[in-house]
């Protein structure tokens, strides 16, 4: 009768310890599981984005058609009047235009002068002065990102300042100024 119980204590103890332990398949199913729910708040992410940018430009597509069209609505009769009020609002929104700058193709300028062993950290624009934050892992590295900056044709002047290393990790933190001539930028330029 012990040796029964003692056979019958290890057959639980061993059936619970194998129990106890995770098939391979279920990690693998959890993983797929989590794995597609990452995915799917990333979308999520991506689309309202999307849906912000557009409101975004229907707005400023309302704000442009408003400024164009409410001095035309004010005109009444005279249609010779109305045709020189138009093309005196077609220059006038030629000139706002004129002084947009395309951000977007000045920063594929930017990417596609960057120095490949740098990393971008901040990147702030004001005006015609241009601020990068970068990190890089040794000196060699800050100077060839400067100069691979220094390469566009818009730059009129590059500058390091605040040039720190990180001594945990004894990379360079580093911030990049440039003064930018935006003429070759501005929207409706090809």
């Amino acid at each position: 009768m012990y040796a029964d119980d003692r056979e019958r204590i290890l057959r639980n103890v061993k059936e619970s310890v194998e129990g106890a332990g995770q098939k391979p398949e279920d990690s693998a199913y959890y993983f797929v599981i989590g794995l597609c729910i990452a995915i799917f708040a990333g979308l999520i992410v991506v689309v309202a984005n999307i849906k912000f940018k557009n409101n975004q430009l229907a707005v400023y597509g309302q704000k442009i058609q408003t400024e164009v069209n409410e001095p035309l609505k004010s005109q009444t009769g005279n249609k010779d009047l109305a045709i020189e009020n138009l093309s005196s609002q077609v220059e006038a929104f030629q000139v706002a235009l004129s002084g947009r700058v395309d951000v977007g193709k000045f920063l594929s300028d930017l990417a596609s002068n960057q120095y490949k062993n740098s990393k971008w950290t901040n990147l702030s624009l004001n005006s015609n002065k241009v601020a990068i934050t970068m990190e890089a892992d040794n000196f060699e590295d800050v100077s060839k990102s400067l100069k691979s900056l220094q390469n566009i044709k818009s730059v009129q002047k590059a500058s390091l300042s605040d040039v720190n290393v990180n001594p945990g990790d004894n990379t360079i933190d580093f911030t990049v100024e440039l003064i930018v001539d935006f003429s070759d930028y501005k929207a409706g330029k090809k």
